[in-house]
């Protein structure tokens, strides 16, 4: 089984089940722990509350099988408030771009947490704004 994680899932992915992060919540229920072959978690760690995220990060990691991948991405805050001190990003798109969000983590932060559940951290890239984290079991 994959796993593919959004909060636009308007364009789900053919051979994945698609998991919806709806008003910030979640529904895994309906997969089996260690049973995901890959999980793709697109920026929807963004649309999660911070007081909710370490639960979510617990769930899906428990349905990722021994010696799967897992790939989490989204906005990098620190990058993102590198981009407005050096002028890259103004303020106001700035503003706009993290009003549509629930919560904007650095991605180092979400390796540090990722490492604490037990995944071994294969990559961590920052392209643009937004992070990119490949994780394994």
């Amino acid at each position: 089984m994959k796993l593919y994680v959004s909060a636009d899932l308007s364009n789900g992915i053919e051979g994945y089940a698609n998991i919806p992060i709806v008003y910030g919540d979640w529904d895994l229920d309906a997969v089996v722990s260690s049973s995901a072959a890959e999980i793709l978690v697109i920026s929807a760690l963004d649309h999660i509350p911070s007081e909710k995220s370490e639960k979510f990060l617990q769930e899906i990691v428990s349905k990722l099988r021994m010696g799967a991948i897992m790939t989490i991405t989204g906005l990098d805050l620190g990058e993102l408030a590198r981009s407005v001190h050096t002028f890259e990003t103004t303020s106001d798109t700035a503003c706009s771009i993290i009003g549509g969000l629930t919560a904007v983590y650095r991605g180092r932060e979400i390796c540090q947490k990722l490492k604490q559940l037990g995944l071994q951290i294969v990559s961590y890239t920052t392209k643009g704004l937004n992070y990119e984290i490949k994780a394994t079991r």
